[in-house]
């Protein structure tokens, strides 16, 4: 039997915050890959799912961090397990961690932590607040900040999509391609997962067979780059549900 993951980082050479800051960047690869429970055991020691962190001694940049990763892992799996109200506790979370950003004058990082937030904004149907928070994190960074710009573009996008403006969702995404001709798997795989969705819905809503056509070869896409990553999880309930509505065209 394997042990915890935690007790393969108690390395004496590091402190507690550079252990933290060890443990968040494993609990963040995790989350790409789909493995919500081994991103939540990566932060066992600092953090339990539905609770505050335990952040005495910390850094701030440990503490930042910290409440910035357990709380997107508490949206995500609120959101994969469907729990009621579940979105709330990851606003906490993140709200701390953008407050702790910005009192270090870490306006990249605040505006990293406010993508996150707006998503619990949406989830919980708030879209305005949610394109609010969007605009200013956008107005945050700076022009060479191509990936965190486009994560924020395809954000944006989502809301829109929600809120049943799929033009405009189409036009943010269309913003944010040329942005992610250098990044990895994982925002390209997000990308292409949400033109897939937004133009499937076009499709839906204009009875328009060659937007589902686009969709696919959107989804297929997003299936390869999330290959990569190892995240099977995130795009499997969109592709059913993407051939079911596709056979409803035909």
């Amino acid at each position: 039997m394997n042990r915890p993951l935690s007790t393969h980082l108690d390395i004496p050479e590091l402190s507690q915050s550079e252990q933290v800051l060890v443990c968040c960047t494993i609990a963040k690869e995790k989350l790409e890959a789909g493995d919500y429970d081994s991103g939540c055991a990566a932060l066992a020691p600092w953090w339990t799912l539905g609770r505050w962190p335990r952040h005495a001694g910390l850094t701030n940049a440990a503490t930042a961090e910290l409440l910035l990763i357990a709380g997107t892992l508490s949206g995500w799996v609120a959101s994969s397990q469907h729990i009621p109200g579940g979105r709330k506790p990851a606003e906490a979370l993140l709200s701390g961690a953008v407050a702790v950003f910005e009192q270090m004058g870490e306006t990249k990082r605040a505006a990293e932590g406010r993508i996150e937030l707006a998503c619990s904004y949406y989830y919980q149907g708030a879209f305005d607040l949610a394109r609010t928070t969007l605009h200013y994190a956008l107005r945050c960074l700076s022009e060479n900040d191509n990936e965190l710009r486009s994560v924020g573009l395809i954000r944006l996008a989502v809301v829109e999509r929600l809120a049943g403006r799929l033009h405009d969702a189409l036009i943010r995404l269309e913003e944010a391609t040329p942005l992610l001709a250098e990044s990895g798997d994982w925002p390209r795989g997000r990308l292409h997962l949400e033109l897939a969705n937004t133009l499937k819905d076009l499709g839906l809503a204009e009875d328009r067979k060659e937007y589902f056509e686009r969709a696919f070869k959107h989804y297929r896409r997003a299936l390869d780059h999330f290959k990569r990553v190892g995240n099977h999880r995130y795009t499997m309930k969109r592709w059913h549900n993407f051939i079911s509505h596709q056979r409803g065209m035909i």
